[in-house]
């Protein structure tokens, strides 16, 4: 919003961090698509030193984003292993194995889960077979309320929600 670009432009601000830098390239369109105006807005800031955080960009994912900001970036790449964390993959015939898939590893497992999905109606739709099936869950995705997100991520938090589809 140029409103806003412009109360950005009267601070004077020095750096732009932009958190979820992948945004930049991808699912911005659908996603977060105020993430594709950041490289137009750059220049309108005074060209501020950028920040883009990341966990899964790939290298040519960040050849992507340091085209859309329009700049060349040093990238700082770390380690993404968390040994608290387990990733696991099946491929499944249909959407019915999926879900009772995913039935079946959420009642199995004790711990906290995030389920990824493709869009935010497949969030809601999962969410809602799984509490169908006695998991306590919910979704999360970006159309969601800023009230309600912060109350799902809070219920997640303290242990209220077990599993997010996100």
């Amino acid at each position: 919003q140029q409103t806003f670009v412009d109360a950005l432009r009267r601070a004077n601000v020095s750096m732009l961090v932009v958190d979820e830098a992948h945004c930049v390239s991808m699912w911005g369109h659908d996603f977060r698509p105020d993430y594709l105006f950041l490289g137009k807005c750059l220049p309108l800031l005074g060209k501020p030193t950028v920040l883009a955080l990341t966990a899964t960009a790939t290298p040519e994912m960040r050849e992507e984003i340091a085209h859309q900001l329009g700049r060349p970036l040093r990238p700082v790449v770390a380690s993404n292993y968390r040994e608290n964390l387990y990733y696991e993959v099946e491929t499944l015939a249909d959407k019915e194995q999926k879900l009772r898939k995913l039935i079946e590893i959420s009642k199995r497992e004790h711990g906290s889960g995030v389920i990824y999905a493709r869009s935010r109606d497949a969030c809601e739709e999962i969410a809602a077979v799984l509490r169908r099936s006695g998991v306590q869950a919910a979704h999360y995705h970006a159309g969601m309320g800023a009230d309600e997100r912060s109350a799902t991520q809070e219920n997640f938090m303290l242990d209220r929600v077990r599993v997010i589809v996100a």
